[in-house]
């Protein structure tokens, strides 16, 4: 069941990034069925190279490192949504008072030790090959933040402005 669902996920997340501006359009294109058959796809060469990198170890490894390579790319969202409520409840304070401040802070607090625990508990070698895959992934981040812009509003300079 959690490999289905992760196959689910390898094409839902790429499409929702492409709505949202963050991704290559052709990731947001549905099949006449509504499947992101694109995403889909790209993200299944992109594990098949990945596992090529690997090929030495057995099939068992490769599936046990893969599951925790993507159980950890799960994690990082939960991290900064975790972080960003805590900012959230110290910025916006008047918003949020008594039971609910506690409450609010208490269960993000807990999201967050639970996140960095299971980020420890994948191991530090997928931990490392994460942070590679994640810095790999940020060029194309900053190339598809300026083609917005440049479509936004004729053409940007810089990247980061």
């Amino acid at each position: 069941g959690a490999l289905n669902g992760w196959i689910l996920l390898q094409g839902q997340m790429p499409l929702a990034a492409a709505r949202d501006g963050l991704f290559p359009a052709v990731f947001g294109k549905l099949s006449a069925r509504g499947a992101p058959v694109h995403g889909l796809v790209i993200s299944s060469l992109l594990i098949t190279a990945l596992m090529a990198l690997n090929f030495t170890e057995s099939l068992v490894d490769q599936f046990t490192f893969l599951i925790l390579l993507a159980t950890l790319s799960t994690l990082i969202p939960y991290v900064f949504s975790a972080v960003s409520e805590l900012v959230m409840l110290a910025r916006e304070r008047e918003s949020f008072s008594g039971e609910r401040l506690r409450r609010n802070a208490g269960i993000a607090v807990l999201a967050l030790l639970y996140s960095l625990w299971a980020i420890v508990g994948v191991g530090w070698e997928t931990v490392l090959w994460g942070l590679l895959l994640l810095l790999l992934g940020l060029p194309f981040y900053w190339w598809q933040v300026r083609v917005n812009r440049k479509q936004a509003n004729g053409t940007s300079r810089s990247i980061l402005t």
